[in-house]
């Protein structure tokens, strides 16, 4: 299969890149940056550019099976701050993407990276949350995600394009932003080893679903290679505090991070937990790597890849 990956050079997309093409797939990553930047050492094709390009190339999609679309150019943070700009280059830019897809029907499958906790807003209710779930977003963000997830199953509505839609979580692991960014697990980590001051919002009891990025990348080729069009969940299914994770990092560095405390933010939901349930029913997939170890093969991960950058550790 030839997969064309929007977003390939960024952190999930090239742990996703990564997998595809040990699993034997051909790939093409659509990125703003110049060159490629992972170091997993794949062959992959490098198209530089973003939306924009990809319109003024038709050619590009010539022999491509399936789309990956895992681009986005906001956090929560950025896309509450400039809710304009989210639209313009996200819904808008993936508006375009399905026009060009329109007038290029060998393409057989589109996937979409949505978001797990900021479509669905705040949830009251103890249990995991299920894909049936009403979508409440409480942000710039989450509308604009949900917003495209729509956009996407109305031309697959329309046209007979087959449209897969992941949910994830909160994931984590080699390669996500440094400090500040997106990534809560990451972010921590990084503060520990530096020894900087991290800054909280709230008093730590907010609970996420965090998991290991490269599951995430098994179940988004499972979903390529075995197609079942659908929304799928994907997370571990369990819900830790934002103070346990600094626990178990503090454990694990043998480092106390210092923390700054903010007041919570608004558009921050309160608690997601996701059920996983149907993705493992398709496609026989579960989250695999558990907190601890995920956060101890980051921790191992810096340390030896990333020491030049940090400094002594």
């Amino acid at each position: 299969m030839h997969i064309l990956v929007l977003g390939g050079n960024g952190f999930i997309g090239s742990h996703f890149v990564d997998l595809a093409v040990c699993a034997g797939h051909e790939v093409s990553v659509l990125s703003r940056r110049a060159a490629p930047v992972w170091p997993h050492g794949r062959a992959f094709h490098h198209l530089p550019g973003g939306f924009e390009e990809l319109l003024a190339r038709p050619d590009w999609l010539d022999g491509i099976d399936a789309v990956c679309h895992a681009a986005w150019s906001s956090v929560p943070k950025t896309a509450a701050a400039n809710p304009l700009d989210d639209v313009q280059t996200n819904v808008v830019g993936t508006l375009r993407l399905l026009e060009m897809l329109r007038a290029a029907p060998h393409v057989g499958h589109l996937m979409f990276l949505s978001s797990g906790g900021a479509v669905y807003g705040n949830v009251d209710s103890a249990l995991a949350i299920q894909e049936s779930q009403p979508l409440d977003p409480i942000g710039a963000y989450g509308l604009g995600k949900l917003a495209v997830e729509k956009y996407c199953q109305m031309h697959g509505a329309a046209t007979g394009l087959p449209v897969t839609i992941i949910r994830p979580s909160n994931p984590y692991g080699p390669g996500q932003a440094k400090v500040g960014v997106l990534g809560f697990v990451s972010t921590m980590m990084h503060h520990a080893l530096q020894g900087s001051a991290a800054t909280i919002f709230g008093d730590g009891s907010v609970i996420r679903d965090f998991f290991d990025v490269r599951d995430l990348a098994r179940l988004m080729v499972d979903a390529l290679e075995n197609p079942a069009p659908g929304t799928y969940n994907c997370g571990s299914g369990r819900g830790v505090s934002l103070a346990q994770v600094i626990d178990t990092i503090e454990e694990i560095t043998q480092r106390t991070i210092q923390l700054q405390r903010l007041p919570e933010r608004p558009f921050d939901p309160h608690k997601i937990v996701l059920d996983t349930s149907k993705a493992h029913e398709t496609f026989g997939w579960s989250a695999q790597v558990d907190l601890e170890t995920g956060i101890r093969t980051l921790h191992e991960s810096l340390i030896e890849k990333n020491q030049h950058e940090l400094g002594p550790l």
